[in-house]
C-alpha cells in the first residue's frame, strides 16, 4: 500500500520524502501554515500518523491477516516550523515479539515513535503511536 495515495493524503499533499534521510514529508506551502505563519500542528500530525502507518508497512506490511489502527498518541511539539517538513520513524518494539502476541492473542500493541524535522534538519516534533493490532479472518 502506498500511503501518499491514500485520499486524505493526497488532498494535503503529502508526499515521499525527497531527502534520503526520512521517509514522507509535506512540501512548502502556505495552505500549511497556522495564523502566526508556521506549519499548523495538524499538518505536523498527519505526517506523523501517516509515517507511523508506513513503519507498520515495512514491518508487518507482508502478514495479509493484520489489521491496524491508531489507539492513542502522544505528541510533543519542541520548535515552530516553516517551510518543507520531513518525518522518520522507528518500531518500538521488537517486530518478533509484536507478531508472537498477536499470533498468540490474536491481538497486540504496537508503538512507533516518529520526528518530524524542518528543512534544516532541526526537531520540530516528537509522536510515539500507539496502534491495535488484531488478527482477521477472511
Amino acid at each position: 500500500m502506498d500511503v501518499t495515495a491514500i485520499p486524505f493524503n493526497r488532498l494535503i499533499g503529502l508526499a515521499e520524502s525527497d531527502d534520503e534521510r526520512y521517509v514522507l514529508m509535506l512540501p512548502a506551502g502556505r495552505q500549511y501554515e497556522n495564523h502566526v505563519g508556521t506549519v499548523h500542528a495538524s499538518a505536523l500530525f498527519a505526517l506523523a500518523e501517516a509515517t507511523s502507518g508506513v513503519v507498520l508497512l515495512r514491518e508487518f506490511g507482508g502478514r495479509g491477516d493484520l489489521a491496524s489502527v491508531v489507539r492513542k498518541v502522544e505528541t510533543k511539539y519542541r520548535n515552530p516550523a516553516q517551510g518543507a517538513v520531513y518525518s522518520s520513524a522507528t518500531l518500538v518494539e521488537e517486530k518478533a515479539a509484536v507478531i508472537a502476541e498477536t499470533d498468540e492473542r490474536g491481538r497486540a500493541f504496537a508503538h512507533v515513535a516518529v520526528d518530524v524535522f524542518d528543512g534544516a534538519a532541526r526537531a520540530v516534533a516528537r509522536f510515539e503511536f500507539e496502534w491495535f493490532v488484531t488478527k482477521i479472518t477472511k
